[in-house]
């Protein structure tokens, strides 16, 4: 049974109605272990690697056609960079739930039962990087901002949108990245991009914190390969 929505108030709502909620100075509200986000990039870019490819549609893998051009790094290599991560991510579920969804949600997050993806390092740099319009196969992503930048946007539609063209182009909304800002994304049900990078000297990083709901748990056989291989 879904909530009333004359009971939704607060995150929440935000949530529902525009398919992302926004956290800033996020660290400190979950964490009690000191932290310099520069160098947890920079950790985290060493134990990266660089990919560019095109996926889906006639490509093969899930989904329509869209390009990765970025660096990347799975659950994995991010623990063993830096093993704190893991507690953020933990945390992290338990903050969405009681905290931005205050109970409301009829549905529990909780993490996900694939480790290789549950967290993930994604690096933009340099002109065309780019993550392209797609949709998660997972209920609810988190994405935690380890810089700003004021290039390439997270561009994103509301929710239950038709996929992007001409016709909805005026309803793309856009997202700059803030560092310690966390950004709780609807997963299946709001397109998404990383619009490709203009500025050969930006520089946009963050953690990509990958949830399921209860009972929504399933996970494409092989997209594993096609994202990290």
């Amino acid at each position: 049974m879904g909530t009333s929505r004359e009971l939704i108030t607060g995150q929440y709502k935000e949530f529902i109605e525009t398919g992302i909620s926004i956290v800033d100075g996020y660290w400190s509200r979950v964490m009690d272990w000191p932290y310099d986000l520069q160098i947890i990039h920079q950790q985290l870019f060493q134990v990266s690697q660089a990919r560019s490819k095109i996926v889906g549609g006639a490509a093969g893998g899930h989904g329509p056609m869209r390009e990765f051009k970025d660096r990347v790094a799975n659950t994995e290599a991010v623990i063993k960079a830096v093993p704190k991560l893991w507690e953020l991510y933990v945390k992290t579920a338990f903050y969405i739930n009681e905290i931005v969804f205050a109970h409301q949600s009829p549905e529990k997050v909780i993490l996900s039962p694939d480790l290789e993806s549950a967290i993930t390092f994604k690096h933009y740099q340099g002109i065309g990087s780019t993550h392209g319009w797609h949709l998660e196969t997972n209920g609810i992503t988190g994405l935690y901002y380890l810089t700003n930048c004021d290039d390439g946007p997270l561009e994103y539609l509301p929710p239950d949108s038709d996929y992007p063209s001409e016709a909805n182009i005026n309803d793309v909304r856009r997202y700059y990245s803030r560092k310690d800002n966390l950004v709780i994304l609807k997963g299946h049900n709001v397109w998404h991009q990383v619009r490709p990078m203009t500025d050969p000297n930006s520089i946009r990083a963050c953690l990509v914190f990958n949830y399921y709901f209860e009972g929504d748990t399933s996970r494409p056989e092989g997209l594993n390969e096609i994202h990290y291989q």
